[in-house]
């Protein structure tokens, strides 16, 4: 979870927010499960090459939480994962 947030921001330079509720993907002993909020029909055929592909078709709990904080000079920004809940704050 943590690294596909990572990935977002650096590789992708997805705002914060946007990189935490991105949808995810995750590979366990031969099986691929995947959010799939956009009805992508080739990402079951993706998965498969992986292992048994599980398909959620919005944002899952089972892909837990990535609650994170940005700070850019004085200001920070906490952004909460919308899986499990999450909100935001920016504090001046």
């Amino acid at each position: 979870v943590v690294q596909q947030v990572l990935s977002n921001i650096l590789d992708f330079e997805m705002p914060v927010d946007q990189a935490v509720n991105a949808p995810r993907v995750h590979y366990h002993q031969n099986s691929t499960y995947a959010e799939d909020e956009f009805g992508n029909r080739e990402l079951e055929t993706l998965l498969r090459q992986f292992g048994e592909p599980t398909i959620f078709g919005s944002r899952d709990i089972f892909f837990g939480g990535a609650h994170t904080v940005r700070c850019q000079g004085k200001v920070a920004e906490g952004f909460g994962d919308l899986r499990r809940g999450g909100v935001w704050v920016r504090i001046p």
